[in-house]
């Protein structure tokens, strides 16, 4: 028995002892799970501080993103004014600071007869000379018999000069004369009339054939609240030896010779220009895009002339000239177009190389009333595409075209009826049509 009990004593302390070593694994595994938990719902320090890092990494790249944003901008958008533009859609070719015309800090220069003062540290005078020599805003405001110089030499030194009821006559120059600068803003203030002329014969002063009453050797660009009334007695109006611009403002503009004359583009995208031309309205060595504004013209020659291509999109135009629009390439996508011509109406000639000419119609209403005799209303020595838009033609000859071309859309009237095909125009006998009756009821013999 004794034996018995001792076997049974030593079993339970077996027992017992294993029930202690399973209590304490159990507690040591909550103890795990606990940490565990911990763990999963509250990051310890260093991953606080990871967190932390990776935010502030986060914000310093979106502030470095927003900075290269503004930066961006900054150097997209031309220095100089307080910018009053930025629901303008800008056109190719143009900047909105083209459209700009807020103006701040500048400096003002005050004209008096044959003399003119300032305080402006970026300008001086002799006499009725003023010369501006670095960048910057000056208003001009009063009367000056001479001169003013813009000699700017930077390359990238912008100049703007605000009219403010100032009237600037020259007998012999151009009254404002840009001899260097990157580019010239002229800019006239709201409500004020201001006037430039050139009363005599040009007699040059340097290497420069100066020949309009201003006179740029650099991009020119107008725009305003203002009038500006430019006259030429014996030359030029606005000469530009690059590109000239308009944007905004009222322009009377009056000259011997042409009134808007540049070796590259002349832009058109606002304005009200009013002009009387001794030979072209405008007239470019390059290209002529008019996006806009309201323009009239009454010239002896040509009342837009571009020696390579000329592209309306816009725009209100009224022309009385010898030839209404002539280009090597001419485009006329929208707007509204009214041409009495003596010559031509509108005129696809070969002017440069690079092109074969064309007329090409897209868009737009375009009225066309020809003088009689040999003259032609659509006129190319290439091809002819009416695509869309209205054509309205009043003339005895209303197509003339050499390689091809048709009507593919749009509406066309030829002397108060409808015509769905091209035909050209050949003359003859009485009323100039061979072959049958051509619109309007007019027959006749042969154009050879």
């Amino acid at each position: 028995m004794k034996n018995k009990k001792g076997l049974m004593i030593i079993v339970l302390m077996l027992v017992l002892s294993l029930v202690i070593v399973l209590g304490a694994c159990g507690s040591k595994a909550n103890t795990t799970n606990e940490t565990n938990n911990a763990g999963s719902t509250a990051p310890t320090d260093e991953a606080t501080s990871e967190v932390a890092n990776e935010e502030e990494t986060n914000a310093d790249d979106a502030a470095t993103t927003t900075n290269a944003e503004e930066s961006a901008a900054e150097e997209t958008a031309e220095s100089g004014s307080e910018s009053s533009s930025s629901s303008v859609t800008v056109p190719d070719g143009f900047t909105e600071r083209d459209f700009d015309i807020g103006y701040s800090d500048y400096e003002t220069i005050t004209l008096s007869g044959g003399t003119a003062s300032t305080d402006a540290s970026g300008a001086s005078v002799s006499g009725s000379t003023v010369t501006i020599n670095a960048a910057g805003n000056y208003l001009l405001t009063g009367e000056l018999n001479g001169q003013i110089v813009v000699d700017v030499p930077g390359t990238e030194d912008k100049v703007q000069l605000i009219l403010d009821n100032a009237t600037i006559t020259n007998d012999t120059s151009a009254s404002i004369y840009v001899l260097n600068a990157d580019k010239v803003f002229v800019t006239t203030t709201e409500g004020s009339v201001n006037k430039i002329s050139t009363t005599g014969a040009f007699i040059q002063t340097d290497e420069n054939a100066v020949d309009g009453a201003i006179f740029s050797k650099d991009d020119i660009v107008f725009n305003g609240e203002g009038a500006l009334n430019v006259t030429s007695v014996q030359g030029h109006a606005i000469v530009s030896k690059d590109d000239l611009k308009i944007t905004s403002g009222t322009y009377e503009l009056t000259s011997a010779e042409k009134a808007l004359s540049a070796n590259d583009l002349i832009g058109i995208a606002g304005g009200d220009i009013t002009i009387v031309a001794g030979d072209d309205g405008l007239n470019s060595d390059l290209d002529v895009n008019i996006y806009d504004g309201t323009i009239n013209i009454n010239a002896t020659d040509d009342g837009v002339h571009a020696e390579a291509t000329l592209t309306v999109d816009g725009g209100e135009i009224t022309i009385v000239a010898a030839e209404g629009l002539e280009a090597t390439v001419v485009t006329v996508n929208d707007g509204s177009i009214d041409i009495a011509a003596s010559d031509d109406g509108i005129n696809a000639a070969q002017k440069v190389t690079d092109y074969t000419p064309a007329l090409e119609i897209n868009g737009g209403e375009i009225t066309v009333t020809m003088a009689a005799g040999d003259t032609d209303a659509l006129d190319s020595n290439g091809y002819l595409y009416i695509n869309g838009g209205v054509v309205n033609i009043s003339a005895q000859f209303p197509f003339d075209y050499d390689l091809g071309g048709a009507i593919n859309g749009g509406e066309v009237y030829v002397n108060g009826q409808q015509v769905t095909e091209l035909y050209n125009a050949m003359m003859g006998g009485p009323g100039g049509w061979g072959g049958g009756q051509m619109p309007g009821g007019q027959g006749g013999g042969g154009r050879p």
